[in-house]
């Protein structure tokens, strides 16, 4: 876990200046869909249609191509080793690809579209649920995988409603979240005993887009298109904030060095902010996860925010656009002190508190 006395106000200063700044990149034709960046923080990892684009952080040069679907791709995950990268589409595959050699270790016919995937802490258990388009059944599918490229399938479960995104809390529990803003805890099952669901919350009045984990795994937050974000306890799962906003929210970033988290919104182009020459421009939104109030917003693309994510440092952003663009946004040392001052003011009321 990263702190403030980690980062070195001197560099920031001298190598990023006073003011963030971003640089966008386009990879391919399609939309930029979705962004991971991995443990150590210099890999990044961009889905747009049916590839996923591999870049390096430092260098910011694209290092590999990650193909073999026939359709977009609808999820991705990667693992905590940053050995495998698991994706799914609307092709009904499960893809897993090296992340070294770009080779694909194991496919997984499915047979029915596919929504969306994530890997296990441990990283030998892959969950994806299917689509609910063409009328199908959203089912959860777990799978066993080893790095001799052999699977077989642990275990199945059908839910009510058609399922948005999912995250593994343990080896054994993975947190969905549906399209009627329901969070669901599924317990795995061990042996006979077989999949249920262990908790049941009513989160949002509108589909949940995104479950995103705190750095230290002891909270979540969920990006809705009712407008907000929550944040919630892990292991309770008690709704700790919310976050509201003028648009829908479709994802969410938490700052690993400091009580910030980020909303990325996507609205119809009248509802969002206009510059002076009549141009139209969807930001991002930075709140405190203590004051849950919106102290910075920055302008990122001409076309809805698809997904924003940090990196392991907190220092650097990376948003993704429907225009098929995703940007770079290296956070300066005006943040910095923005974060420290945050900090102090937390330090401040946590003394009130106490007296």
């Amino acid at each position: 876990m990263f702190s403030y006395q980690d980062i070195n106000p001197i560099s920031i200063e001298k190598f990023r200046g006073v003011n963030s700044r971003g640089t966008i990149f386009q990879p391919g034709l399609k939309s930029c869909n979705k962004a991971i960046v991995n443990a150590d923080g210099d890999l990044l990892f961009v889905s747009s249609g049916n590839e996923i684009y591999g870049y390096n952080l430092f260098t910011e040069c694209c290092f590999r191509i990650y193909t073999g679907h026939d359709a977009i791709i609808e999820d991705f995950d990667v693992d905590s080793k940053s050995n495998n990268l698991v994706s799914v589409g609307m092709a009904g595959t499960v893809f897993i690809h090296e992340i070294e050699t770009g080779n694909v270790l194991l496919t997984i016919p499915v047979g029915h579209l596919l929504r969306c995937c994530c890997i296990s802490p441990l990283n030998s258990m892959v969950a994806v649920v299917t689509s609910t388009q063409m009328k199908q059944e959203p089912v959860l599918h777990v799978y066993h995988f080893t790095q001799n490229g052999k699977s077989n399938e642990k275990t199945t479960f059908t839910f009510e409603r058609g399922i948005n995104s999912i995250m593994y809390i343990s080896d054994n529990q993975i947190v969905c979240g549906d399209v009627d803003g329901k969070l669901l805890l599924v317990d795995t099952g061990e042996g006979k005993k077989g999949p249920s669901i262990a908790k049941t919350v009513n989160a949002h009045r509108g589909p949940i887009n995104v479950i995103r984990k705190s750095w230290d795994g002891r909270f979540f937050a969920t990006a809705s298109a009712d407008t907000t974000a929550c944040t919630w306890e892990t292991e309770s799962f008690e709704k700790l904030g919310t976050f509201p906003h003028s648009f829908l929210v479709s994802s969410v970033a938490i700052s690993p060095i400091a009580n910030h988290i980020v909303l990325a919104s996507s609205a119809d182009k009248k509802n969002v902010a206009s510059t002076n020459f009549g141009s139209t421009d969807f930001t991002i939104n930075f709140f405190n996860l203590i004051f849950q109030d919106e102290f910075a917003s920055m302008k990122v693309f001409k076309s809805p925010v698809n997904d924003v994510v940090f990196t392991p440092d907190g220092m650097t952003l990376i948003a993704t656009s429907q225009e098929g663009t995703f940007m770079i946004i290296r956070l300066g040392d005006e943040y910095y002190q923005q974060c420290k001052a945050l900090k102090n003011e937390e330090e401040e009321l946590e003394k009130e508190t106490r007296q």
